[in-house]
């Protein structure tokens, strides 16, 4: 009997049915002692899918060919391609059962060294399309690696099929995003049955084994978990909770208990509780649960230590207050995140903490590495107070609390010491007794474990940090030392008669790191641009000041490699430290309390004058960047005075756009002109073929830099649209647009296409620039689509800008509109109230200068609102934007900012990439300049400008 008349096509059971019986009753395998099964990361798991006995056993085989081979012939391709070992039974089993309509390939991991020396094996033709076979989809690395192998050999992959789909970790929105078809047979959760995360997270889950003995009432949380502790170590059990603590504690939202090590204040336990509700807090009770948690997660490490010789700290949460992303508080509030599709998937971060210094990362920490969602899964946001209780006779880091109003010394503080290090410091220069009165030792609270003191003029000139002595004997004798600092004689000559700039450093709560030669892993903790480091070896070490790392442009592990050469630390395992820094700097006749390495200032009011000369300043940056080619420089180094020429021909041009809209709108024609020089290059280097049109010596050519030349020239105005050679340029352009919407020069798919920035970039240019439009309905609906699955930061910036051209070129779909407002809505809610950030995933360190990105868009949209009518959401859309100002504002490069640049004349008006870093890049600039001028044509549109930016 053939294989047909056994099949399941050939009754009346359903194939897909009874594989969904099959799997669920054998294609799962489920984690034992005897053998764990481990995730990627290498955690445990409870189970995991394992379909090798159904699909590997004739029955299984053939349910897998009668369901799949259905939804496999209602592709086009008749061609088949396993990714993984995985796949391959699955696609010989729709080989076999089809009678031979269909033929398969697999993709090796690598290609053979003999042989063929192909990663592709099988009878498949690159001319014709494949679908991609996998057992199962997840986060999509799978598919991923195998449409890339695909593509990078010619082939054109329709789609994936796959068994089973786990929701919400991200692989199959991607995949659509991208225009792949994906179909899936069946659901994990809802038709394989398998248990959702339940990940224990509240005081029913501790289920303690109680002793006979009770908590005596009335006693420091800290002792209660003492007691605790000490019981459970010696028998396992729990003594009863007490009936009352020494004083009311408001742990309604939660209970932790932490242990860490007197000496080196090293964490060795920290455990817990929420309460989601409010009710079910007890603080007597729940101190006790919490100690019965930590002990038993810890219960080895704290037994290895000793409880003599560790300190206990008690964390009372406050309420859980549910929130969106734009009421994130990093400084004062903890964080939870908790999945709503399987709301036994919860995660936390702490308010103030070490590791990062903003609200972005404490979000990603507490939803991506603490509660491990998928990155499609929908969750909500708690944040609650933290109280922290310490153990009587002890200290505490100052971290993850609160109610700690410490973190920076008020700035009469630094005003002190930075007059006291000027007077000591024109004392020695001059060759003069030290006068004034000394500092009092009470200045500064205890203990400090240093104070540095750092000269500069045209940079670094001198620095030393001194301890061990009166608070008026360190700063005079740092002072002193780094005038005569042997390492930077040579600036202080080249210097000559600068005025000097005093910088004073006070290092307090010093925490003793890993001792480890793990560069990656040494500086973790330590928060860049606030804390100092410190590496010691025997009697070698080194520090470095807050400061060091931001200026250089240092990350952790370089940071690491350059304090081990300053130590001359060449192996072993060093000992690493960290130390709480405030510090402040007196240029001039005021002193500023340093930010992240940078002066902090007042916020000024974005009033239409204050735009129009922020404008300014920027443009004539740019200006003074220009090269001997007419073209922009592509980055600066501002402390050192580095420029760098090299880069990509899109941001270059981008910023010559930018110059040209800002000299028109500010009625600056040097500006025009300088623009118009550097349009006219890139127009000398306009190239004939079907590849890249611009072709500029030491920029790399780009689509995107195709489409900014055609900014650039509407950008200059009439005359410049009469150059004939920019109509070729918009002919390829148009190339781009696909028939399916997508927006690439390839016909086929291709998983490295530039779906997020190029589209909406490109088709502003083509509706800007003159000429007629063909119809853009598959574009809005491929990128509506992509938007909706993935919400991907780049488009919120370019595709309102793109779609209001379109709209004011005469395209006016309905759909238009909606599809804006569906961009910037949702923006919105990821606006950081406090401080106008976007909370992008563009930067993962913290508010960028994507904020700026983001404003052009939103003010666009707002200007699209005006024309349609709708001025309630065009005004919210503009209270938006000047919040965002306030972000803009901390970036840009000012006269106070340049304390510690080479050339301070060069350096302001620049940008920084981020609030810890010093670079400026040309689009830093160039994205800070179109968000004020589309915030100034928004103005003249709607003919008002209000200044009240309603920041909480």
């Amino acid at each position: 009997m053939g294989a047909e008349a056994l099949s399941s096509e050939a009754t009346n059971a359903d194939p897909r049915a009874e594989l969904i019986a099959m799997i669920r009753d054998q294609g799962v395998l489920r984690s034992t002692p005897e053998r764990p099964i481990l995730d990627r990361d290498g955690t445990r798991a409870d189970w995991m899918l394992y379909t090798y006995p159904v699909t590997l056993s004739a029955a299984g085989g053939r349910l897998v060919a009668d369901s799949l081979l259905p939804v496999l012939r209602t592709f086009a391709a008749r061609q088949l391609v396993s990714v993984g070992y995985t796949a391959l039974p699955i696609m010989s089993a729709c080989i076999l059962q089809s009678g031979g309509e269909f033929v398969g390939a697999c993709i090796r991991e690598s290609p053979k060294a003999y042989g063929t020396r192909r990663r592709i094996e099988g009878a498949v033709d690159p001319g014709r399309p494949v679908v991609l076979i996998d057992d199962s989809i997840s986060s999509g690395r799978s598919i991923k690696s195998g449409i890339q192998a695909l593509e990078e050999a010619g082939y054109d992959v329709e789609g994936v099929v796959a068994l089973v789909h786990f929701p919400w970790r991200g692989g199959v929105e991607w995949a659509r995003a991208n225009g792949y078809r994906v179909e899936l047979l069946m659901d994990v959760w809802r038709d394989v049955g398998m248990p959702l995360a339940d990940h224990a997270h509240g005081f029913r889950c501790v289920g303690p084994v109680w002793s006979e003995r009770t908590v005596a009432s009335g006693l420091h949380p800290a002792y209660v978990a003492r007691e605790v502790a000490t019981e459970m170590l010696g028998s396992g059990r729990a003594p009863r909770p007490p009936s009352r603590l020494d004083r009311e504690y408001d742990g309604s939202g939660g209970v932790y208990v932490s242990f860490r090590d007197r000496a080196t204040d090293h964490r060795v336990a920290r455990s817990g509780f929420w309460h989601f509700d409010p009710a079910d807090g007890d603080a007597a009770r729940d101190v006790v649960l919490a100690t019965v948690r930590t002990v038993r997660g810890a219960e080895r490490a704290l037994a290895a230590c000793g409880l003599d010789r560790l300190k206990i700290a008690v964390s009372f949460l406050g309420p859980l207050e549910r929130i969106e992303p734009c009421d994130l508080d990093y400084d004062r509030l903890g964080l939870v995140v908790r999945s709503t599709a399987q709301p036994g998937k919860v995660g936390g971060a702490l308010p103030h903490t070490q590791v990062f210094t903003s609200d972005i990362e404490q979000y990603r920490h507490a939803a991506y590495r603490n509660a491990r969602l998928g990155r499609s899964e929908p969750h909500e946001l708690f944040v609650h107070t933290v109280s922290k209780v310490v153990e009587p006779g002890h200290t505490w880091l100052p971290y993850g609390s609160s109610d700690d109003g410490d973190e920076h010394l008020p700035l009469d503080v630094g005003a002190r010491l930075t007059a006291r290090a000027a007077e000591a410091l024109h004392a020695e220069l001059d060759g003069r007794p030290l006068r004034g009165a000394p500092l009092p030792d009470d200045l500064l609270p205890d203990p400090v474990h240093g104070i540095g003191v750092t000269l500069y003029a045209r940079g670094v000139i001198g620095c030393c940090i001194s301890s061990a002595d009166t608070v008026d004997a360190c700063v005079t004798r740092a002072a002193r030392t780094a005038a005569n600092d042997p390492r930077f004689a040579h600036k202080r000559e080249a210097a000559g008669g600068e005025p000097i700039a005093v910088c004073v450093s006070v290092l307090r709560d010093r925490e003793l790191l890993d001792a480890t030669s793990d560069l990656s892993r040494a500086l973790v903790k330590p928060r860049p641009g606030e804390d100092t480091v410190g590496v010691q070896a025997g009697s070698q070490s080194a520090l470095f000041l807050p400061q060091v790392g931001v200026h250089y442009g240092w990350d952790r592990a370089e940071l690491a490699r350059q304090l081990l050469a300053k130590a001359r630390i060449t192996g072993g395992q060093p000992q690493w430290a960290s130390y709480r820094t405030t510090s402040w700097v007196r240029a001039g006749g005021d002193a500023r309390a340093l930010r992240a390495a940078f002066p902090d200032h007042d916020p000024i009011t974005p009033d239409l004058p204050t735009l129009r000369s922020t404008l300014a300043l920027l443009a004539d940056y740019l200006c003074r960047q220009v090269q001997r080619n007419g073209l922009v420089a592509y980055s600066y180094e501002p402390v050192f005075g580095r420029t760098r020429a090299t880069g990509t021909a899109g941001r270059v041009l981008h910023a010559m756009t930018a110059l040209a809209d800002a000299g028109r709108i500010l009625g600056r024609p040097d500006f025009v002109a300088t623009a118009a020089k550097g349009i006219g290059v890139a127009l000398d280097h306009v190239v004939e073929g079907a590849g890249d049109a611009i072709q500029l010596p030491g920029l790399s050519a780009s689509v995107g830099a195709d489409a900014e030349l055609l900014l650039g020239l509407v950008a200059l105005g009439d005359s410049a649209l009469l150059d004939p050679r920019g109509n070729p340029v918009r002919e390829r352009l148009l190339t781009a647009l696909q028939p399916d919407g997508r927006i690439d020069r390839s016909a086929r798919r291709r998983m490295r296409a530039e779906h997020d920035f190029l589209p909406g970039l490109l088709l502003l240019a083509l509706a800007s620039y003159p000429g007629e439009l063909p119809d853009l309905g598959p574009q809005l609906a491929w990128y509506q689509r992509r938007f909706e699955l993935l919400h991907p930061w780049g488009m919120v910036g370019w595709h309102p800008q793109a779609w209001r051209q379109v709209w004011e070129a005469g395209r006016r779909s309905p759909a238009l509109p909606e599809f804006v407002r569906e961009l910037v809505d949702w923006a919105l809610l990821r606006q950081h109230h406090r401080s106008g950030a976007f909370l992008t995933d563009l930067n993962l360190t913290g508010p960028s200068f994507h904020t700026a990105f983001v404003m052009e868009g939103v003010a666009d949209a707002a200007r699209l609102m005006v024309v349609i009518g709708d001025e309630t959401t065009a005004g919210a859309y503009m209270r938006a934007w000047r919040r965002g100002f306030l972000l803009l504002d901390r970036l840009i490069i000012r006269d106070s900012d340049t304390f510690c640049m080479q050339d301070p004349i060069t350096a302001v008006g620049g940008v920084r990439a981020t609030l810890t870093s010093a670079q400026v890049r040309v689009d830093f600039v160039s994205h800070a300049v179109q968000a004020i001028v589309k915030a100034l044509q928004y103005a003249a549109a709607a003919s008002r400008w209000e200044v009240d930016t309603h920041v909480r």
